[in-house]
C-alpha cells in the first residue's frame, strides 16, 4: 500500500495536483451515479 501511495503522489507531482482533483471529482460522481442506478 505504501508503494502505492508513493506512485500516486509522483502520478500527481507530475500532472498537476488541480487535474488530479478533477479526476477524483469525475470518479466521485461516476460512482453516485452507479449507486443511483442501482436503487
Amino acid at each position: 500500500m505504501r508503494d502505492y501511495f508513493e506512485l500516486f503522489q509522483n502520478f500527481s507531482e507530475k500532472l498537476g495536483f488541480s487535474h488530479l482533483i478533477l479526476m477524483l471529482d469525475g470518479y466521485n460522481v461516476k460512482c453516485k451515479v452507479k449507486k443511483a442506478k442501482e436503487t
